[in-house]
């Protein structure tokens, strides 16, 4: 919410709770004059027509992890390089390994205030973190690029160097 805030330094923010029905409901009744919800979501329940603006990552840095599948299996299933490579898919790897890698060191979850958008641009991957310090309560926003090898390191180390700039270890 910190980053709509910021877009948006006048507004009042709120939780809305329940279902997207529930919450547009909430909208159409005039409890909100505006919701911020998931566009895949409201996609997928075939009312795109409601969506009044999208936000750029540019603007609103997505949850780590976010729009990215992940399948699980017995180990033996797993090991089956054939299987895998009809499932694995290399970009969204290794970008879920940079943006998990990040808030790890955070030590960041579902509730935690930051954000991780890594991006594949050929071999190199960038990765744009927020970090929000609760104690100071002051975030920013860091950018940081590696081959995509070093997915994982590239996490921890945007995470430790912004973690260093509010003093912290």
């Amino acid at each position: 919410m910190i980053q709509i805030q910021k877009l948006y330094p006048n507004a009042v923010f709120q939780g809305i709770r329940g279902n997207i029905q529930t919450r547009l409901s909430k909208l159409n009744k005039e409890e909100y004059d505006a919701a911020v919800l998931a566009a895949a979501g409201v996609k997928r329940l075939n009312m795109e027509a409601v969506i009044g603006r999208y936000f750029s990552v540019d603007e609103v840095i997505p949850a780590a992890g976010q729009g990215i599948l992940a399948v699980q299996g017995r180990k033996e299933f797993l090991k089956d390089t054939v299987w895998r490579q009809y499932v694995d898919d290399k970009k969204s790897r290794v970008q879920a390994l940079a943006e998990r890698s990040f808030i790890r060191v955070l030590d960041g979850g579902c509730t935690s205030p930051s954000a991780a958008y890594a991006k594949v641009k050929g071999n190199e991957l960038e990765l744009t973190g927020l970090y929000y310090n609760e104690k100071s309560g002051q975030y920013f926003v860091k950018k940081a690029a590696s081959y995509i090898e070093d997915a994982s390191s590239l996490g921890e180390r945007l995470a430790l160097t912004m973690k260093k700039q509010f003093g912290e270890r």
